[in-house]
């Protein structure tokens, strides 16, 4: 299990990843369904996004279990002394 695990210095809540090499890492949720982070696609930029969009996207797009954000791109985590 990842210590603390980071984005731009932002703390991660979840992380979804696409076949098509996409991820979306939530540092925000803004309520029910809508998520703000950063997505790496085509280009790296902070958004939101709703969640309910990405569960319709399975089998294509999934969510990363917790024990692997470690292998991620761009994370940075804390490794726990």
């Amino acid at each position: 299990m990842p210590g603390k695990v980071t984005i731009e210095g932002n703390p991660v809540l979840k992380i979804w990843e696409s076949f098509s090499g996409w991820y979306w890492f939530a540092t925000e949720k803004v309520d029910e369904h809508t998520w703000f982070g950063l997505v790496r696609g085509f280009e790296t930029e902070w958004g939101y996004w709703d969640e309910r969009e990405l569960k319709s996207l399975a089998p294509m797009v999934w969510e990363v279990e917790r024990k692997n954000w470690g292998f991620c791109p761009l994370v940075e985590v804390e490794v726990k002394a």
